[in-house]
């Protein structure tokens, strides 16, 4: 499962909710969990401030 969605998940989040804290929009939501885009630096350096986390559990949740 892809960390945003454990993420979301986890927290009891929709998509929406989601996306508007993280600042993204649907379509690439949607590339990023369907793994067709990778997260970049910056989008997971507010991962981890949003939600607690490290970069290693970001980059490597799987």
């Amino acid at each position: 499962m892809h960390i945003l969605e454990q993420i979301r998940m986890d927290n009891d989040l929709s998509k929406e909710s989601i996306m508007k804290r993280l600042e993204i929009g649907s379509s690439y939501y949607s590339m990023l969990v369907n793994g067709k885009r990778d997260i970049s630096k910056s989008l997971a350096i507010k991962i981890c401030k949003e939600y607690g986390l490290s970069l290693e559990e970001v980059f490597f949740s799987n």
